[in-house]
C-alpha cells in the first residue's frame, strides 16, 4: 500500500499541490483494518463529501487528489502477474 510520501508526491505531481488531510483521513480505518480499509471511504460518494469537508475552498482538485488516492491504491494493491517458477 503506498505511503503518504507517496500520496503527496503524486498530487504534486498532478495536481501542483498537496492533500495531506485526504489521504491520512482515507487511510485512518487502515490501523484496524489493514488492507481492507478501501471498502470505507474510497469510493466517489465519499471522495466528495471529504473535498467539501476538507478543502471546500479548493473542493475540485481534493476531489481529483481522492480519486488518484483510490486509483493509485488499485495499481498497488493488483497481484503480481508473474507465473508461478518464473522470475
Amino acid at each position: 500500500m503506498p505511503d503518504l510520501k507517496t500520496h503527496l508526491a503524486i498530487d504534486r505531481l498532478f495536481l501542483g499541490k498537496e492533500f495531506p488531510e485526504i489521504h491520512k483521513t482515507k487511510d485512518y480505518p487502515s490501523r484496524w483494518m489493514g488492507s481492507s480499509h478501501r471498502r470505507v471511504l474510497h469510493d466517489s460518494t465519499s471522495n466528495w463529501v471529504l473535498a467539501l469537508v476538507l478543502y471546500p475552498d479548493d473542493r475540485l482538485d481534493a476531489y481529483a487528489s481522492a480519486q488518484l488516492h483510490d486509483h493509485i491504491d488499485r495499481v498497488f494493491s493488483r497481484p503480481s502477474r508473474r507465473r508461478k517458477g518464473k522470475t
